[in-house]
């Protein structure tokens, strides 16, 4: 089970609205050769168990790369804006 926001993509001019995946505390990476990935925190529960909150790269289409930490404040934000 999972209670992720929606992260969506639209047009300056307001059209074109759509989908890209689940997710909250998106952030773009702005250069090097991850530029234009998201960083994504996905908000899960364990089958039998509590809540956790994992920090996910994942393409401009939405498509998972890998996870990149266990929450944002996980995330080694050096490694991600310096690549």
């Amino acid at each position: 089970m999972e209670t992720s926001c929606a992260v969506n993509v639209i047009n300056v001019d307001g059209t074109g609205e759509n989908f890209v995946t689940d997710g909250n505390s998106l952030y773009v990476i702005q250069s090097g050769e991850l530029e234009g990935n998201l960083i994504i925190e996905r908000h899960k529960y364990f089958r039998w168990g509590p809540a956790y909150d994992l920090a996910w790269m994942v393409s401009p289409d939405g498509k998972d790369i890998e996870p990149v930490g266990s929450d944002e404040d996980g995330v080694n934000w050096d490694l991600v804006e310096n690549n």
